[in-house]
């Protein structure tokens, strides 16, 4: 952590800490907001935190209406279309370059997700992705590719291509 007591001025401490015990594994980065909600009566006014402009917490209605744009995102990036390959062969490997029309977002597409045979293979930030392979074995593959937005928001899952080499 990087953060140092004056990232906090003119507090002279850091202010409180929140956590859960659910968590939501993803392969971006994401950032978490946190805020606490003013529970029925008084909250502490003589802290020095709330002295110095802090605010120990906020009602339901504050908050619902002050969300950061990434929580108030729940549209979906469009379904990635017209997923195609090339097949680049060599003698003992193999390149599937694929390539789509790229989604559309009312935010932005943050990526896609590739999936080769049901599994996901790797991202990528445009709309292309390279898959390499060892020796020719005959064995058919199956691509397709889902966009995501930074709220965490998946599309439909492109058109599947199927691939053998």
């Amino acid at each position: 952590m990087t953060t140092k007591m004056t990232d906090f001025s003119p507090m002279t401490y850091v202010p409180s800490v929140g956590g859960s015990r659910y968590g939501l594994v993803k392969t971006v980065p994401r950032t978490h907001y946190m805020s606490t909600i003013d529970p029925p009566g008084t909250f502490d006014t003589i802290s020095s935190y709330t002295i110095n402009g802090g605010s120990v917490a906020m009602n339901d209605y504050d908050l619902a209406a002050n969300l950061p744009p990434d929580l108030r995102d729940t549209t979906p990036p469009t379904q990635p279309t017209s997923l195609v390959y090339s097949l680049l062969k060599g003698t003992s490997t193999a390149k599937v370059v694929l390539s789509w029309t790229a989604s559309v977002d009312n935010v932005k597409v943050s990526g896609y997700y590739i999936y080769r045979n049901g599994r996901k293979i790797g991202t990528s930030a445009t709309p292309t992705y390279a898959d390499y392979f060892g020796s020719p074995t005959g064995t058919l593959y199956s691509y397709r590719v889902i966009a995501f937005d930074p709220a965490g928001n998946l599309s439909n899952a492109s058109n599947t291509v199927y691939v053998s080499y």
